[in-house]
C-alpha cells in the first residue's frame, strides 16, 4: 500500500507542475523536506 500510495502522490506532483510551486515557494520546499523524512519515521 505504500508503494501504490508513493506513487500516486508522484503522479499527481507531475500533473500538478510541483517543481513550479517550490521555485516561486521556498517555505513550502523547506516544509515538504521536513515533512518528508519524519513521515517515513
Amino acid at each position: 500500500m505504500g508503494l501504490a500510495t508513493g506513487g500516486l502522490i508522484h503522479a499527481i506532483a507531475t500533473v500538478l507542475d510541483v517543481s513550479t510551486v517550490f521555485s516561486y515557494s521556498p517555505a513550502l520546499h523547506t516544509v515538504v523536506k521536513i515533512i518528508g523524512p519524519a513521515y517515513l519515521m
